[in-house]
């Protein structure tokens, strides 16, 4: 049956679903089409969701039409959902007829459209963390390696994953305080001096890099992760210069290489040492790591002895083994700021660990361990061995026994390099020097703003500049504290241009509008249809939809969760498994690829490190991700193989099948299960093993109180057991969660069965379209910054039902749709 059989089934089956008593509610049912709707209930509804049985806790002839009631709308959605993709009547039913089907899509239609005035309108909607974050570099064309000016903020709270609903973008005074704070930071990181910097060239001691082992001036600093000590090694020019301003303390921090913020020029020569032949560390096979070859990171950090510290990475390099090579990179050093080494993963999985085992062997007079005949010695000690070593004996120590490390040999540092003077966020900020401040503050609000601003908008503004030397710097600060730069100006009917245009660019860059969308929207041409579909494909192509695709693939599949899992992934970095999600999605958008390659795919994105994770024979570069095939790994296919969505799915310590099952019904399928009745206990996982997972779990479903829900997720769940809490497969459970080989048979709610992972994608495959609406539903409610109201259902099922293509056409769909632009929607009429 194709979506738009579905659809009309969909309508027709809402009309039977409808009982008399629905009918003798106070405010009643429209009158047009009510002898139909009462009678497809009679024919189709009440033998099984009536007075005698209710399954699934949904029960028809309770149920009233009240276009002021969102709970009562929303049952009538979730029946019209049920019946449009085919899961509702059974296929042991009555089936209604296609005329039938027809009649209710009419009826359905006019009915939607009469609620409008019923629908909540929501609240302001302030920018998220991310959003700010992205409009300041925008605004001031600050490069991508400037510090974040939010990263003191509060995380923004969230709805079913999705944090950009107006409803919980709160303000407070906390808040506000962070946001004056952030206003004077960016604009005192702009100021630039009266004269242009002189560039300078400096040669680094290398006996100054704090966090480094150092010998004497003829040998190398040698960098090492320690996770006891600071894991960067901040490049200072001196560090017994200024005296920390406090009482009574002769502590001395550094004076910086960089005199002004600017570009600087980073040269190194640098040599990867501790690996094998076949690219692993050398040691003892236990402690063994399978990372290939070293990465050297360059992070911007903070000053010693700053109040608020910063540690960003802007750049890395895989460094091959026993080979002294040359890296040259320009970076933007932000004020008081500085540029740091470091190595960005844990290259050993416990190198205290591997130290102590080591040197235990080499010293004398040791116990032996009588079970293992092994020689012992406390970590405690061997920390005080290794630490209290001078330079020449650590470095005896790494090299006696190859632990991965790197050999620092020289460091050159030149800068402040400027392409342009000033520089092109001055000149974002206060334009060019003749200007006037008042030109300055107008021009500054209407990219600021994002629309046209009035002189009484600027009046308030305007006086501040005068009120002293620092007076325009006030006034500059306070618009970035404005309600019309923190809020979205969104009208609660159709959107005007700036609007329009402002929704378009926050939904697509998580960003301001750029000089392109300003100028469609000042000519009024936004609005034109052809022209908005030809900026989605331009915005699509640009480097800032990066920014969407990280941002929604966050929040939508919940990945946040796997940022504050106890349980940490061996040999594996989430940000390895976020990367190979992101760029997935983005595949898809960008060649417009069907919805079934989210169920299942014959590729995925991975870099070595992510390929020998998943045991993969196509082995891309250490770093550089690349499309690789699955022909051999089929259970990796799809958003649900990926161990990001398998670690995110689980609570960090041990899966659960109702645990992954709710999340894929809630994130995957926007069909969020209620939660559980109340003294309900969930039964504690069997350690003996005298029962598995499987049956103490059936056993819980004998409970009719809970049979219905867990019918619903519980197989989805298991069909997921294959994976562990770090998203590999397995055949059999831990010893904390009972014994016995993994079962992932099941049979979903439609009545599909199916015998393991692969015939489960297929079965969702059949339920393609209940997906497909899901991720509209997201799409949506991420752009317009509001949950979908029932009213919205109509317009959702038309672009559903007019929707050809694949996931980039349906971005275009979205944004030409009536809850996406405010457009007042065409009224449905039913002969």
């Amino acid at each position: 049956m194709n979506l738009i059989s579905k659809t009309n089934f969909l309508l027709t089956l809402f009309i039977i679903c409808i009982p008399d008593a629905a009918f003798a509610d106070p405010l009643g049912l429209p009158k047009h089409g009510q002898d139909a709707m009462i009678q497809f209930a009679k024919d189709h509804c009440l033998r099984c969701h009536g007075p005698e049985k209710q399954k699934g806790h949904f029960r028809i002839d309770q149920l009233a039409w009240q276009p002021n009631n969102t709970e009562q709308l929303t049952k009538w959605v979730e029946l019209l959902d049920n019946v449009s993709f085919n899961e509702m009547p059974p296929d042991d039913e009555p089936q209604p007829s296609t005329a039938e089907k027809q009649r209710f899509e009419a009826i359905l239609e006019q009915w939607f459209s009469s609620i409008d005035a019923h629908a909540p309108r929501p609240p302001l909607r302030r920018l998220t963390r991310q959003q700010y974050r992205n409009t300041i570099a925008d605004l001031l064309k600050l490069p991508d390696t400037h510090v974040d000016p939010s990263r003191d903020f509060l995380r923004d709270n969230n709805i079913d994953g999705l944090q950009t609903i107006s409803e919980v973008l709160d303000m407070s005074d906390f808040r506000m305080r962070s946001y004056l704070q952030a206003a004077k930071s960016i604009i005192d990181a702009v100021d630039i001096p009266e004269h242009q910097p002189v560039s300078t060239k400096k040669t680094l001691d290398l006996k100054l890099i704090q966090g480094c082992i150092t010998g004497d001036v003829d040998r190398p600093a040698v960098l090492w992760f320690d996770r006891l000590a600071t894991p960067t090694a901040p490049l200072m020019w001196s560090h017994e210069v200024t005296p920390v301003k406090k009482k009574r303390s002769r502590k001395k921090i550094g004076q910086p290489l960089y005199t002004h913020p600017g570009t600087y020029r980073i040269h190194l020569k640098v040599e990867a040492k501790g690996l094998l032949d076949d690219g692993t560390p050398h040691y003892q096979e236990k402690y063994r790591s399978d990372h290939g070859d070293l990465v050297l990171g360059i992070n911007i950090t903070s000053l010693p002895g700053a109040t608020s510290a910063t540690d960003q990475r802007v750049a890395h390099f895989e460094l091959p083994q026993n080979k002294i090579i040359e890296i040259s990179q320009d970076i933007y050093v932000p004020k008081n700021q500085c540029l740091s080494l470091s190595f960005p993963e844990a290259q050993v999985s416990n190198i205290k660990r591997f130290i102590g085992f080591s040197v235990a062997a080499t010293l004398p007079n040791l116990k032996r361990d009588p079970k293992t005949g092994k020689k012992v010695i406390s970590a405690k000690k061997i920390r005080r061995l290794f630490y209290s070593a001078n330079p020449e004996g650590k470095i005896a120590y790494l090299n006696q026994w190859n632990v991965p490390r790197i050999l620092i040999h020289s460091i050159d540092i030149e800068g402040p390099l400027y392409a342009d003077w000033p520089p092109q966020s001055h000149v974002a900020l206060y334009g060019e020097p003749s200007r006037s401040d008042e030109q300055i503050i107008r021009s500054f609000a209407v990219k600021t703003f994002r629309h046209p601003v009035s002189d009484e908008l600027l009046e308030p503004f305007f006086q501040h500049a005068q009120t002293g030397a620092t007076g325009l710097k006030g006034a500059l600060r306070a618009m970035l504290c404005s309600p019309h730069f923190l809020y979205l100006r969104e009208n609660n009917d159709e959107l005007d241009a700036y609007q329009l245009a402002s929704r378009l660019s926050y939904f697509l860059w998580s960003s301001m509008p750029d000089e392109r969308l300003f100028k469609l929207a000042r000519s009024g041409d936004l609005k034109n249809p052809d022209v908005l579909r030809g900026e989605v494909d331009r915005m699509i192509a640009d480097s800032k939809f990066e920014r969407f695709i990280a941002d929604f693939t966050w929040q939508w599949l919940g990945l946040e969760n796997s940022k504050t899992m106890p349980a940490k992934l061996p040999n594996m970095d989430m940000r390895t498994l976020f990367t190979e999600t992101q760029l997935f999605f983005h595949h898809l958008i960008k060649h417009d690829l069907p919805i079934a390659h989210l169920i299942d795919s014959d590729y995925t994105f991975a870099n070595s490190k992510l390929a020998q994770y998943y045991g993969l024979d196509d082995r891309p570069g250490r770093l550089t991700f690349s499309k690789v095939s699955l022909q051999d790994c089929p259970e990796r296919g799809g958003l649900l193989g990926q161990a990001s969505v398998l670690s995110a799915s689980t609570n960090g310590v041990e899966t659960s099948p109702v645990t992954r099952g709710v999340w894929v019904l809630t994130h995957f399928m926007d069909s969020k299960p209620p939660p559980p009745p109340p003294n309900i206990e969930f039964p504690a996982v069997d350690t003996t093993g005298a029962n598995t997972v499987r049956q103490i779990l059936e056993q819980h479903r004998s409970d009719p109180n809970c049979a219905q829900c867990h019918q619903a997720f519980d197989p989805i769940g298991f069909a997921l057991e294959g994976y562990g809490i770090d998203g590999l497969t397995r055949t059999r459970y831990p010893k904390n969660q009972g014994k016995g080989n993994i079962d992932t048979s099941g049979q979903l709610s439609s009545g599909i069965k199916f015998e393991d992972f692969q015939s489960f994608k297929d079965a969702l495959k059949s339920r393609e379209q209940i997906i497909f609406k899901a991720l509209a539903t997201k799409l949506i409610e991420y752009g317009t910054g509001r949950k979908l109201h029932p009213k919205d259902h109509s317009d959702l099922l038309r672009l559903l039902l007019q929707q050809q293509g694949g996931l980039r056409s349906l971005l275009h769909s979205i944004v030409q749709s009536s809850p996406f632009t405010g457009k007042p929607r065409a009224n449905a009429s039913a002969e």
